[in-house]
Parts: structure tokens; C-alpha cells; sequence
């Protein structure tokens, strides 16, 4: 093994020493270099403006912009043209984040909309429209939604660096709804819910065989006149056929209780009803008040179906499409239990509940369009500043951005290379040092 003072230690210090030298001088040439080759401009998102407009007298070989936010789409169209005539066109946008919005009507009284938004998990985006903001969502693996909010004008969903920008959709045209069922409580509260919620309401209630009560007046039952059916029970088999009509050629239908079991029905269901299981009535004033409500599970359910609510392992909601209109089934019976022996809100939740329900399902075209400014296309005169996908709109027109690490011309470089050479010499450096110190010496 070496002495301290071998000559082998002192040749791995004069290494060092020329390691430490080469180093330096080379963290010095990269410091120095020119930024950018010849032919090459660049602009910030501060003066990006003028910079296109003097791209556009004298076009350079490399164009270079640079981002604080996803940019309007003139701008990003003015790129795209400077590209066609020739310029190689190269952007980076440190920290932007891809969001994009949609927005649609929700099918209930009340011109209420849901927005949802696409944007990496975990981030917060902040949603507003012409009168201010609408509130915040936190985005998940599959993004994240709002519903049954109001909104007027042009709605905005906004992360870091990013806005994408939706105008409402034309309103909807939400016909009658038609209930069908035996005259008892259910039946009763299921159209009192409904009309509460702002549906107009046709029943067709038996009161005994051959003795109907009718609420509404005698119309056939299609897409001119009905959003949705909803059969609570067996009373609805002699309209088994007209039902079954209707939902193929749009309709929605709302298929409750034994209803689904019917022959003419079945055919429809997303699945066949379960064994009844009763429910616990001490559940209607904790926090799952559906878990006190009598349940048929909706069983062996079609390839098409989709469950949409569970209790355990048993599916109590089930959804799918026939032709061209969508049936869902609910397992659940005597729903009414709920409203009456429920917390305070259990009548306003009960509201809700059965107007989703009809809402999942509803057939409801765009309403007739007046003008352009109550269409949304206007929406304020900022119809050409609409984006809802700024950020993948950008990536389609310009390319991928720039790597995080590249010089101006985008060609790859692993590190900023006078940093690391800095920090070789650095090393090399104190390790001489040290190594002259164990054999004491300066």
C-alpha cells in the first residue's frame, strides 16, 4: 500500500490538478459560446407581439418563442403561417399545463350545465364565466366534472399557464315526462318530486282494474311530446308495447320497481330483478339514507349494461341504450319512505335523486335558435378567443415543445454543461486538497 508521500499519490494529485484545470477551461469555452447560431431569433411571451410582426417583414431561419401562458390562437395561427412560409418554428412554455374544458346542458328544468375538465391529476382548475367565478374542481385519474351549476356568457377553466375557453351550448327543449303506476304513495310522491324540481308532469295512475286517474291531456306517447316514461310498477304492462316503441326511437324510460320484470319490458332492462332484500330504516337519517329503501338488485345484466350504483356487491342502478334511446333501471321500491322518514333535506334530496334519474335518461334536443348571440357562437364578441384544449391545440399545430434541456435550436444537450464542468473542477480541486493535507502539507 502507498505511503502518504508515495509518488503515486503525488501523481494522482497532479491528475487532479490537470483534471481541475481542464475543467475550468472548458466550463469557461461553454459559458462564452454564442446562445444562439446564426440565423436564429428568439422572443418572450413580453415581446412576442412585435416580434411576429417583424418575423413577418424579414422572416429569420429559426423563429424561437417562448410562452408564459398557452397562447391565443391568432397567435399560434400567425406561427403556424411564419412555418409554411419557411421558418423553422421552435417554442417552449416552462411550466404550462394541458387542460381542456367541455361544457354541456343538463337535461332538468332550470337551464343548469356541467363542465368537466381533462388536466394532469391533482391539479386545481379554477372555472368562471362572464359574471365571475363558478368554483374550483380538483382533477383526478379520469379528470374531474361539476354539474348543476348556472353560468351565462363564455366559461373559463383556468390552471397554471393554461385557459381553455367553452361558450355555453344552446338551451335545451325539455318536453312532459309521463309517470305510470298504481295510485298509492309511491306514485304520489315520485310526480310531486318531479313537478317540485320544475318537470311537467303527465300520470297515468290505476286505481283499480279498469280505473285509471289521469293527470294531463291524452297524447301519444313519442319524442314530440315526452323527455321520459317512468313505469314505478306491473300496472304499466298494457303499455309495454308503446313503451318499447318509444325508447327505440329516442325516448328515455325509467324502469322502477317490478316494472322491469315485464314481458314487453324485459326485453329492454339492463338486467333481470334479484331477490327482494329489505333495507335498514335506521339508514334514512345517517348519510347513505338509500341503504333504509327495499331493494330487487338488478341481476345478470346484458354485455351493453352499465351499473351505475351498488349497495355491497349488489348492482341497484343499471343503464343502456336500445336503438336510439336509453333505459335505466332502478332495484329500488317505496322510495317515498325516504322523503317521509328522512333528515330535514330528505325531501330536497329525494327531489334530486328522481330527477336525476329522469335526467340520465331524457330525450332532449337543442331548443330552436333565435340569433347567433343567444346561440353562444357570439359570446361577447370573443367568439375567435374560444379555446377548450389551448394546450393540445398548440402541441397539434407548432409540434411538441422544446426539451427542457436543449440549446436554441432545439438540438438535445443532458445538462447546462458549464455547471457541470464547474462542479468537476470543483471536486477535482478538493480532492487535491485533501489529499495534500493528509500529508501535511498547504
Amino acid at each position: 500500500m502507498p505511503l502518504p508521500g508515495s509518488r503515486t499519490r503525488r501523481t494522482a494529485e497532479r491528475v487532479l490538478r490537470a483534471a481541475a484545470a481542464l475543467a475550468l477551461a472548458l466550463a469557461l469555452w461553454q459559458a462564452m459560446r454564442p446562445s444562439a447560431p446564426a440565423g436564429t431569433q428568439a422572443a418572450t411571451a413580453r415581446d412576442l407581439a412585435a416580434a411576429l410582426a417583424r418575423w413577418t417583414l424579414a422572416a429569420p431561419d429559426t423563429a424561437v418563442a417562448t410562452f408564459a401562458g398557452a397562447p391565443a390562437p391568432v397567435v399560434r395561427d400567425w406561427l403556424v403561417a411564419l412555418r409554411r412560409a419557411g421558418t423553422v418554428v421552435r417554442w417552449n412554455g416552462r411550466g404550462l399545463s394541458p387542460v381542456a374544458a367541455a361544457v354541456e346542458r343538463v337535461p332538468e328544468p332550470g337551464g343548469s350545465i356541467r363542465v368537466v375538465v381533462a388536466a394532469p391529476s391533482g391539479t386545481a382548475t379554477v372555472l368562471a364565466d362572464d359574471a365571475g367565478a363558478l368554483g374550483s374542481v380538483v382533477t383526478g385519474r379520469w379528470g374531474g366534472s361539476v354539474s348543476g351549476i348556472q353560468a351565462s356568457g363564455v366559461v373559463t377553466a383556468t390552471t397554471d399557464g393554461s385557459v381553455a375557453s367553452v361558450a355555453l351550448p344552446p338551451a335545451l327543449a325539455l318536453r312532459r315526462v309521463l309517470v305510470l303506476g298504481a295510485a298509492g304513495w309511491e306514485s304520489k310522491f315520485v310526480v310531486a318530486a318531479l313537478e317540485e324540481r320544475g318537470w311537467t308532469v303527465d300520470a297515468r295512475l290505476q286505481v283499480a282494474p279498469g280505473v285509471t286517474v289521469t293527470q294531463g291531456p291524452s297524447i301519444d306517447l313519442d319524442t314530440a311530446r315526452y323527455a321520459a316514461v317512468i313505469a314505478l310498477d306491473t300496472t304499466a304492462a298494457g303499455w309495454s308495447a308503446r313503451i318499447s316503441r318509444y325508447v327505440l326511437s329516442g325516448g328515455g324510460a325509467v324502469l322502477a320497481g317490478d316494472a322491469s320484470g315485464l314481458r314487453g319490458l324485459a326485453a329492454l332492462a339492463p338486467g333481470a330483478m334479484g331477490a327482494r332484500v329489505n333495507g335498514a330504516p335506521e339508514a334514512f337519517t345517517g348519510d347513505r339514507p338509500l341503504r333504509g329503501l327495499t331493494l330487487s338488485p338488478v341481476v345478470r345484466l346484458r354485455a351493453d349494461a352499465v351499473a351505475l350504483g351498488r349497495r355491497d356487491a349488489m348492482v341497484t342502478m343499471a343503464a343502456r341504450r336500445a336503438g336510439a334511446g336509453r333505459i335505466l333501471q332502478i332495484g329500488y321500491t317505496e322510495s317515498w319512505r325516504w322523503r317521509m322518514l328522512g333528515r330535514e333535506d330528505a325531501a330536497a334530496a329525494h327531489r334530486a335523486w328522481w330527477s336525476g334519474a329522469v335526467s340520465s335518461v331524457a330525450y332532449a334536443p337543442a331548443a330552436p335558435i333565435q340569433d347567433a348571440a343567444e346561440s353562444g357562437v357570439l359570446a361577447n364578441g370573443r367568439a375567435t378567443a374560444l379555446d377548450a384544449a389551448p394546450f393540445a391545440h398548440l402541441v397539434a399545430a407548432l409540434g411538441d415543445a422544446m426539451p427542457r434541456t436543449s440549446d436554441s435550436r432545439g438540438r438535445q444537450v443532458p445538462w447546462h454543461l458549464e455547471w457541470l464542468f464547474a462542479g468537476i473542477a470543483l471536486a477535482a480541486l478538493l480532492g487535491e486538497w485533501g489529499s495534500r493535507r493528509l500529508r501535511g502539507l498547504p
